[in-house]
């Protein structure tokens, strides 16, 4: 029973929003634009149905009560349909929209109307964030001017307070959320750093072997659905240990954090990715790119090694097509078997 009302509890406030790659906040905005279609919806039926029914309003108000009652129902369906999720910020503007002139309706005509209107600020701010909200509480504001030139409803003096109750709350709202911003955009901040310093090498700023773990599925099963193929270079910086020995260990530190400056300054496009796998040995995965293209780049990495260092350095190249049933251990042992080979031929050299 208990998994039941959690299914259902869950269905009527987040629908598929579970699905969607939706962060924190905005799921919040979705769970409150279901509360205030659900909540909108009962009360302008319970509350003015009755009273049209005792003749206290005239017919025109209930229909203007069922038409927002309609929109809150709409927006209620939308917000469960990937549709109306993939077009959240639409809803949620009309949401406000309808708020607005909901608001200014009760304000006008309602009695005590004019004391839910201290409840728009908080809705509409944190709905549509400080700018947007900040508009419409200005709207709201000459609707209440203009209620209060036409109908009167208030003396002048009532209405100042009204005025300094509103935008006291207003600034509140937005000071309030302007911190709630800044704080989670530091989290985000923070996560993000987190992030990039488990998946990157601390010396040389590549990404590291586990990073690699991470994509190297990845970019096997897309290549198999795109029908491409994929290279992939094994790279080893040769007599490395003997470099480390002649020139002292911050030497070859040194020498490391250059070959991975040479690795990026060849491989520039966005989606090919370079590695360090551990000590001298780097990665480069380059995906849509067939053997003559990874046997270029391989090419023009060992010519800078070369030119530009003391050191030289050996590359296995592995370039397939996968198919599906294949895994990417086939790509990773061809690239190793063939930078044993560029090592047995004497070293700087690329096979492939």
């Amino acid at each position: 029973m208990t998994n039941i009302l959690k299914r259902i509890g869950t269905w009527i406030f987040l629908g598929p929003v579970l699905n969607e790659p939706f962060n924190i906040d905005n799921i919040l905005k979705v769970v409150f634009v279901n509360i205030i279609a659900i909540l909108g919806t009962f009360f302008l039926v319970l509350f003015f149905t009755p009273l049209f029914l005792q003749g206290v309003y005239p017919i025109l108000y209930p229909v203007a009560a069922y038409i927002l009652a309609f929109i809150f129902v709409a927006i209620f369906i939308a917000i469960h349909t990937n549709k109306g999720i993939e077009h959240f910020n639409v809803v949620k503007t009309i949401v406000v929209i309808s708020i607005t002139l909901f608001y200014g309706f009760i304000y006008a005509k309602v009695i005590y109307g004019d004391i839910w209107s201290f409840l728009f600020p908080i809705a509409v701010i944190f709905l549509m964030n400080i700018f947007w909200g900040s508009i419409f509480c200005v709207c709201y504001f000459l609707i209440m001017l203009s209620v209060e030139f036409v109908f009167k409803i208030h003396s002048w003096d009532l209405f100042y307070r009204y005025v300094c109750i509103f935008w006291s709350q207003v600034i509140l709202v937005s000071s309030y959320e302007a911190l709630r911003m800044w704080y989670n955009k530091r989290m985000q901040i923070d996560r993000e750093k987190i992030e990039m310093l488990s998946i990157t090498d601390h010396l040389t700023k590549l990404y590291n072997r586990r990073h690699f773990s991470n994509i190297i599925d990845k970019e096997f099963a897309r290549a198999i659905r795109q029908k491409e193929c994929l290279s992939f270079l094994m790279i080893d910086a040769d007599e490395f240990k003997n470099y480390n020995d002649t020139y002292g260990h911050l030497n070859g530190d040194e020498l490391l954090v250059s070959l991975a400056e040479i690795f990026k300054g060849i491989v520039r496009r966005s989606e090919d990715l370079v590695f360090r796998m551990g000590g001298e040995e780097f990665g480069v995965l380059l995906p849509n790119t067939d053997f003559k293209g990874a046997f270029s780049i391989a090419e023009k990495i060992r010519e800078e090694v070369q030119n530009g260092t003391k050191v030289t350095v050996s590359v296995g190249l592995a370039c397939v097509y996968p198919k599906f049933g294949e895994n990417s251990d086939e790509l990773l042992k061809r690239a190793d078997s063939n930078l044993y080979k560029a090592k047995d031929m004497g070293r700087n050299k690329v096979v492939g």
